[in-house]
């Protein structure tokens, strides 16, 4: 990777403001702790073609591949903002990654991978806060430390979400206005493909048959901004398949993005997820992203350098033959130093189920965040400590154990 390309992944964390004692850099890329999980960023080129930037943010470890693992990835790609939910059975890891046009993020452009990045990081972080990776994934939480330690406290990019993104996202202004600047340009960004526009949508048709709409829509968390879809009737699949065939062409898209080669088209930033009837590739842009450069304009050529990465998946004979497997690593990143060091304080974090529920234990976790844990997963907890862990966590048992009690003896008294 040359310097320029390594330049240009560092300064996406020193503008995220990340403290250098918590960010790494390597030959290749570099990374950061914003709060449990590692983040890394690399830009890529192959031969003469176009290159770019590919962000990992690790969530799990020791998670098996399955149909479990595959419907927990789906309905997290369901509703994915930019980027795919994938994992590598080869190494029990699930990420989140993404992979940006960088003639559209370079420069002046900055700003899109910026808010991408950000929004990536903390998405991974809720989730891990949340305790997916032990609860829903049934494996472990991928802490990440640097030079031997962990992060005691969370970055302001771990809450980026609710400080910026849902708060844009209550507007349709943003998207509407993009939108028709790029229905404008639609013919040089697709051209061979017909389109139709209207007020807050442009559906185009390719020969092959395949859709492509983008859209001005509502995403249930994020709010308003544009949607980037294709499908079609030649994607239909099996619903019982779907999950499998979607997670499946996420590994082989992460492949394609970290390895020499595998598929058509460069490397895009949504993902493969099965919607009901078929498979649907999606991208969702949400208007804090739309709006990232102070420039109407501006977000035409980054929005256009998506599309193009959507519409380059279509194939409408990929429904006719199994799901491809992948060539290669699936994620560039899917081991960090110190991660066996690790795995004790990520294995004696206790789960937590969120606070609304009102039958359970609350506590603060390491770094000071309320949480809560059921019953159930305080009997799941303590089933994978292993001898060593007791007198660590001892005090954190007894606690539990005497609100159990007290919930038994409340309830108890009411039935009484």
């Amino acid at each position: 990777m040359t310097s320029h390309f390594v330049n240009a992944a560092a300064a996406i964390v020193a503008a995220l403001g990340i403290e250098p004692e918590w960010s790494v850099a390597g030959p290749d890329g570099c990374g950061f702790v914003a709060g449990e999980l590692g983040t890394w960023l690399a830009v890529h080129r192959r031969e003469d073609g176009p290159g770019w930037l590919h962000v990992e943010v690790r969530l799990a470890r020791d998670v098996p591949d399955g149909p479990a693992t595959w419907a927990f990835l789906d309905d997290r790609n369901n509703e994915a903002l930019v980027g795919r939910w994938v994992h590598d059975p080869s190494t029990g890891v699930v990420a989140l990654a993404a992979d940006l046009p960088l003639a559209a993020v370079d420069g002046a452009g900055l700003p899109y991978a910026v808010e991408v990045v950000a929004g990536m990081v903390n998405t991974a972080e809720t989730l891990a806060l949340l305790s997916a990776p032990q609860r829903d994934l049934g494996g472990a939480k991928a802490l990440t430390l640097v030079g031997g330690r962990r992060r005691p406290s969370w970055h302001a990019v771990c809450e980026h979400l609710p400080r910026r993104v849902y708060p844009a996202g209550r507007r349709d202004r943003v998207p509407a206005e993009v939108l028709t600047l790029v229905q404008d340009s639609f013919l040089s960004i697709l051209p061979g493909w017909l389109a139709d526009h209207d007020a807050l949508e442009t559906m185009a048709e390719a020969e092959d048959g395949s859709l492509l709409v983008v859209r001005a829509a509502r995403h249930p968390h994020a709010g308003w901004g544009l949607m980037v879809v294709l499908g079609g009737e030649r994607y239909g699949c099996d619903p019982d398949d779907g999950a499998r065939y979607a997670a499946a062409l996420n590994r082989r898209e992460s492949a394609l993005a970290v390895g020499p080669g595998g598929a058509a088209g460069p490397p895009a930033a949504g993902c493969w997820t099965h919607y009901g009837a078929g498979l649907e590739y999606r991208l969702f842009l949400p208007a804090a992203l739309l709006a990232a450069v102070d420039d109407l304009f501006a977000p035409v050529a980054f929005v256009g350098a998506c599309v193009r990465g959507v519409a380059a998946r279509a194939d409408a004979t990929l429904m006719d033959r199994d799901p491809p497997p992948a060539a290669g690593p699936i994620l560039e990143r899917a081991a960090w130093p110190g991660d066996d060091e690790a795995a004790t304080p990520a294995r004696r974090d206790p789960i937590n189920d969120g606070l609304d529920i009102p039958e359970a234990s609350i506590y603060l976790d390491m770094m000071g965040r309320a949480c809560a844990i059921t019953d159930a997963s305080f009997a799941l907890w303590r089933s994978r400590l292993v001898p060593g862990d007791h007198d660590e966590v001892a005090g954190f048992i007894r606690f539990c154990e005497s609100c159990i009690a007290d919930r038994a003896r409340r309830s108890g008294a009411n039935r009484d």
